[in-house]
């Protein structure tokens, strides 16, 4: 495997952070982990899946976000830090996620 080429069949990382939704400075979610690219995809949508379903990501209220993947050789497949609306972050997962399940859009440098 050459340094430009990375496989989604080993260790991927991943951190996501996120305030708590009106609070930016209190944390709310913070987890990190590792596994296949298919584990951190399935991972990121449970994650996706339980914020959608929390009362406070109902609203409207702001929330720092950031979101870090790194494939097995490290690089960064995706890293997004923004101010966004509760509502939104659970989407913006989900949308991850679905990129990641697909291994032809997960890794563009194959």
């Amino acid at each position: 495997m050459s340094n430009s080429d990375s496989d989604t069949s080993l260790p991927w990382t991943y951190r996501v952070e996120i305030s708590c939704p009106g609070d930016l400075d209190r944390p709310w979610w913070n987890v990190a982990n590792a596994g296949r690219c298919a584990q951190v995809a399935a991972a990121l949508a449970e994650l996706a899946h339980r914020l959608a379903r929390e009362p406070a990501a109902a609203g409207a209220r702001w929330c720092r976000y950031h979101c870090e993947i790194r494939d097995s050789i490290g690089v960064a497949a995706h890293h997004h830090s923004a101010l966004l609306p509760a509502r939104d972050v659970p989407i913006v997962l989900a949308a991850i996620a679905a990129r990641l399940a697909d291994p032809d859009r997960a890794n563009p440098r194959r």
